[in-house]
């Protein structure tokens, strides 16, 4: 029995190491003081690292600079409320190649309980695609935004201008409409009063 037992340990040992291999994701083990005790092939292609230089660092290796201070902290308060949960959520994450470029990613976390001790297993997927698919989304957004403000603003120009047009128009219509009423009627005056001249007068002209 305890030969069976040895080899079914050993089994499920070499099977949990294919399985996380074999995983389409970064996969990081990490202890309880924070040193790296096992990654992926994922890992290493992600983060340009062979995994003989990450295995017995500091995870901080990485982690950018700018946050590198801080996740300690965070990482010891996930080991007193050990949970499985997404890494940092509602916030931009990022990892740090061995090239000193940064990688958008999305990290999940999963405490393990072990004979050994605790551990924290990490789910990593480099997120750059998605990024570029969402900041392309948002500058065509952005654009679309502006272009309507364009339209509104063209919208609400050739509406005033419709308007000012409108006004003038009815000003010229009434302006040429006391010209025709004053000018007729002073024309129609001059008439009147030259018949009256005439009709004094007729008794004057001599017939042709």
């Amino acid at each position: 029995m305890e030969i069976n037992t040895e080899i079914t340990a050993k089994t499920a040992e070499e099977w949990s190491r294919l399985v996380m291999e074999a995983a389409p994701t970064g996969m990081i083990m990490v202890d309880s003081a924070g040193r790296i005790v096992l990654v992926n092939a994922q890992v290493e292609t992600l983060f340009g690292y062979l995994r003989e230089e990450l295995v017995g660092k500091s995870v901080e290796i990485l982690v950018p600079a700018g946050f590198r201070t801080q996740h300690p902290q965070l990482r010891t308060g996930f080991l007193h409320a050990p949970q499985a949960r997404p890494m940092g959520a509602g916030r931009d994450l990022y990892g740090l190649r061995k090239d000193g470029t940064q990688v958008p990613l999305e990290i999940g976390l999963s405490p393990l309980e072990t004979p050994a001790g605790k551990f924290v297993l990490s789910s990593v997927v480099d997120i750059s695609e998605r990024k570029q698919a969402e900041d392309s989304l948002r500058a065509v957004q952005t654009e679309l935004e502006e272009r309507n403000s364009e339209l509104t603003a063209q919208a609400d120009m050739v509406r005033a201008l419709s308007g000012r047009l409108l006004q003038a128009q009815d000003e010229e219509r009434r302006r040429i409409a006391r010209e025709l009423h004053d000018g007729v009627g002073q024309l129609l005056a001059a008439m009147a009063m030259n018949m009256s001249i005439v009709e004094s007068e007729k008794e004057k002209l001599s017939p042709i």
